[in-house]
């Protein structure tokens, strides 16, 4: 009985020994894998190609906003405002056409929080945190009258900090 404990015993140590040889894991990172970078950075330059795409991924989108037709920005910081273009599908009324601004204004907002994490999202109330200090140049056009450099059916500035729901 005696001699049984002890085999066991052994057993159970030169295991341990053996299983504790395995002491680097490559499950959570393969060898080759690059690391996570979670350091905070400033002065973020924004990728505008990016920005663009992604924000167009999101307002355009025909199930959440099928009056949508297209957009676009300039960006001009250094002078302290946004230039924002929407188009609205031909038809589509002032109301949802202000309604649809507001929403593709804070989602703009929102993808600039996604590629520098200095800003805040968009929350009801507010444009975020990156038009805190940027005016919003913005201007709204039917799409027959975008896609003919025409006239914009909605135009309005909104000074920094500020909020609108660009009803008139």
């Amino acid at each position: 009985m005696f001699n049984v404990k002890i085999k066991t015993l052994m057993i159970a140590a030169v295991s341990a020994l053996f299983l504790s040889g395995c002491t680097e894991s490559t499950i959570l990172w393969p060898e080759g894998a690059e690391q996570p970078d979670f350091n905070v950075y400033e002065n973020i330059e924004l990728d505008d190609e990016q920005l663009l795409s992604d924000w167009q991924d999101i307002c355009l989108e025909e199930s959440d906003y099928p009056m949508a037709a297209a957009l676009d920005f300039e960006r001009h910081e250094k002078d302290g405002y946004v230039d924002i273009t929407l188009a609205v599908k031909d038809g589509t009324s002032r109301e949802d056409a202000a309604a649809f601004a507001v929403e593709a204004i804070q989602a703009f907002n929102d993808q600039v929080a996604v590629q520098d994490f200095s800003y805040d999202s968009a929350e009801d109330g507010s444009f975020g945190s990156y038009f805190a200090h940027l005016e919003i140049r913005l201007k709204i056009y039917e799409e027959s009258a975008y896609e003919a450099e025409g006239e914009p059916m909605y135009e309005a500035s909104v000074p920094a900090g500020s909020y609108s729901t660009f009803e008139e």
